[in-house]
């Protein structure tokens, strides 16, 4: 056959004659175009590959466009929703707060005659010759019995309270006599020497916050009692039961969607009713008491002079 002449050596060939020769040639024209039609091929079935490989990718990509995607807006609003709601709930919670807050930061101003603070507090005071001092201490122990917790071993607890009693006589300037009995001041004043003793009255509370030693010019402030100037021992106690009750429903709506902002209010809340005392007391300390120490100290004067 003529085929199997193609897969000859073409030294085979050329040995034949001028008829082989030429039929050569046409079966080399035949192989080319095979080899050219094979070779289409070929390329044909490696683009249908890569076709398919796109085609496929393309697929891939549409089934993952087609997947429902969560809505991540709305989630991020609603949890900034229930952080707001949250941190509403808690201001209401904290009102109360706001307004000692507010309260304390008021300033304890003392009028130029030393008569009376702007808290609707009066002032009184006295100032003579201390002509005798006595000092008393009482002393009280408590003990507390209980049981551990989770055991049956009994235990006890004492506290120990000393109060310090100056009680002093003084000479007046018209001449009268008068005690006076102050409770852990710590006064240091002897006899001959020119003291001032201020009271602070308001209802039916009154209570001496600060002693006044004109001879070595000592000025002795029971921080103490200022503060009860500033609130009352009621509004004290309410404030302390407050505090405690509100802890647990502060801590419930920060951990509770509040992402931590109403304990951080709280606090911050707190914060500042402990600054805007101690603002207060070392205000009143410098301003309060040199207008309260310029009036005594005129009275105490006219006592070194008689």
């Amino acid at each position: 056959m003529e085929w199997v002449d193609l897969i000859q050596p073409k030294e085979v060939v050329a040995k034949s004659g001028s008829g082989d020769v030429a039929r050569w040639q046409q079966c080399e024209a035949g192989s080319r175009r095979a080899s050219d039609s094979v070779a289409v091929l070929r390329g044909f079935a490696a683009w249908r590959t890569v076709r398919s490989t796109i085609f496929h990718s393309m697929r891939l990509r549409l089934q993952e466009e087609n997947v429902d995607v969560p809505d991540t807006t709305g989630s991020t609003f609603t949890g900034a929703t229930v952080v707001v709601a949250m941190t509403f709930f808690a201001l209401l919670l904290c009102l109360p707060l706001i307004g000692y807050v507010v309260w304390i930061w008021r300033p304890l101003r003392v009028n130029s005659t030393a008569t009376g603070l702007r808290r609707g507090w009066r002032l009184g005071h006295v100032t003579g010759e201390v002509l005798a001092s006595r000092r008393d201490t009482d002393t009280t122990v408590i003990t507390e019995y209980g049981y551990f917790p989770g055991s049956s071993y009994p235990s006890s607890r004492t506290q120990v309270k000393i109060d310090v009693y100056d009680t002093l006589n003084l000479r007046l300037a018209d001449g009268r006599s008068h005690t006076v009995q102050v409770l852990n001041f710590n006064v240091t004043a002897f006899r001959g020497q020119i003291a001032s003793f201020w009271t602070a009255y308001k209802g039916q509370s009154a209570f001496t916050f600060a002693v006044l030693n004109h001879t070595t010019r000592q000025q002795n402030v029971n921080d103490r009692q200022v503060f009860k100037i500033m609130l009352s021992p009621v509004l004290q106690i309410v404030f302390v039961i407050y505090l405690i009750g509100l802890v647990l429903p502060i801590s419930f709506l920060s951990v509770f969607g509040g992402k931590g902002i109403p304990l951080l209010m709280w606090f911050v809340l707190l914060i500042l009713f402990v600054i805007g005392q101690r603002r207060v007391r070392r205000k009143f300390g410098a301003k309060g008491m040199a207008t309260i120490w310029r009036v005594s100290q005129a009275e105490a004067q006219q006592m070194f002079h008689a």
